[in-house]
């Protein structure tokens, strides 16, 4: 009974452990990659590929921490199984501009930012637009169907500004297994 009290004990440091190093690792660098989002969109400076690779990564950390801290899939956290899936072009869902606020696209990204911020504590607002003024957007697959097969995706959708287009810049967060998953 001990030996199982234990190893519940230092599983639940462990899981405070990794929540206090995203968040240190969020608060340290977000206000950084907002000002260089807000340079390049003001001024033209940096490299875009660059910017967009670590605006996506700190998206992809803040979501890292909302799965945490909320123990369940993104799917459950945003709602959604595809919020970014309103946003491409060559679904035929949009064709833009993301900043018109009556459009799916704009409601739904705004939505999971909401959502994410809810659990995390961390807005994502600034983060909205990539360089190319297209948004950087976010495909729930982890629950996807029940299956727990798929992997969640930020993606910016790079300089043609449409979805797989060969120049999108995404990356999959790492694989978890949830119950509801199952």
């Amino acid at each position: 009974i001990l030996a199982t009290i234990s190893v519940a004990q230092f599983n639940n440091y462990q899981e405070k452990a990794r929540i206090a190093k995203l968040e240190a690792e969020i608060s340290n660098s977000l206000k950084e990659v907002e000002i260089e989002h807000l340079l390049y969109r003001e001024q033209g400076n940096g490299d875009p590929i660059e910017i967009a690779t670590k605006g996506v990564d700190m998206i992809m950390k803040i979501s890292e921490l909302a799965r945490i801290k909320a123990n369940t899939s993104l799917t459950n956290i945003t709602g959604s199984s595809c919020s970014n899936c309103y946003c491409r072009t060559s679904y035929g869902f949009y064709n833009g501009p993301y900043t018109d606020k009556s459009s799916n696209c704009y409601t739904i990204l705004n939505n999971t930012s909401d959502a994410l911020y809810d659990v995390t504590n961390f807005s994502l607002h600034s983060l909205t637009l990539d360089p190319w003024n297209s948004p950087y957007s976010l495909d729930e697959n982890e629950c996807e169907n029940g299956i727990g097969s798929g992997f969640d995706e930020i993606v910016s959708f790079g300089p043609d500004r449409d979805f797989g287009g060969g120049d999108d810049i995404s990356v999959m967060l790492p694989h978890y297994s949830y119950p509801e998953c199952n």
